[in-house]
């Protein structure tokens, strides 16, 4: 298990994907610099804009990274080399989440403070304001890596780069256009100290459900005919 996961952090660092996600971030957020039109860093962080970004960055490496692995017929080295289907599929989803850790910090981290860096925060940047960024940033990010977990599953189960592309963006579009992002509310109000029992709950059940997928996942790479 331990050289999977190494083989595929490897793969992830000295592969393409990743650095194109990477410019990908930079790119919206000079364009969201130059043309966001918000009043500072902080609304700018706080943005459903910026979420939406980084939902679709991640979208877009899961279908590079992941159905690459099934157009170039790597994954079968992995198999043939005698590893169980669930080590292969439990390395690559840890890889998958560590770059889309990165490129969801970078654009918190880009959109956020960059922005702040030309316009200001919007308040002096305190302990409580330091405080605030950092669980906003890192209870924002585990909202959205269980959003991202779908498009790899999709990726993992449909092994049509083509379809897997139209179904994981269609699906994430699916989810926003219908959720209305309730947990971009949630985040901000843990936050700031107003997160009740129904926010953690919400939080809980986001993990939840990506461990059910995660399960149905594995149950199905296991018995998938890999091509």
């Amino acid at each position: 298990m331990r050289n999977l996961i190494k083989s595929e952090v490897y793969k992830l660092f000295h592969g393409k994907e990743l650095i194109i996600c990477i410019a990908a971030v930079m790119l919206f957020s000079i364009i969201m610099i130059a043309f966001g039109g918000y009043e500072n860093g902080k609304a700018t962080l706080t943005t459903e804009s910026r979420e939406i970004i980084g939902l679709v960055i991640c979208t877009l490496f899961a279908v590079s990274y992941i159905g690459k692995d099934f157009t170039a017929k790597t994954v079968h080295h992995a198999l043939t080399s005698g590893n169980a289907r669930s080590k292969v599929f439990c390395s690559k989803f840890i890889s998958y989440s560590v770059a889309c850790f990165i490129l969801l910090l970078l654009n918190d981290i880009f959109m956020g403070f960059g922005y702040s860096a030309f316009y200001g925060w919007g308040e002096s940047f305190t302990q409580q304001e330091m405080f605030f960024s950092f669980v906003y940033i890192l209870v924002g990010i585990l909202f959205d890596l269980c959003i991202v977990s779908i498009p790899f599953f999709i990726c993992v189960l449909i092994q049509n780069n083509a379809v897997a592309m139209v179904t994981s963006f269609g699906a994430v579009a699916l989810i926003i256009a219908l959720s209305q992002m309730p947990w971009s509310y949630i985040t901000e109000r843990i936050a700031v100290h107003q997160g009740g029992s129904i926010d953690f709950i919400f939080l809980i059940s986001f993990v939840a459900v990506t461990a059910v997928l995660y399960g149905l996942g594995v149950t199905v790479f296991r018995k998938q005919d890999i091509q």
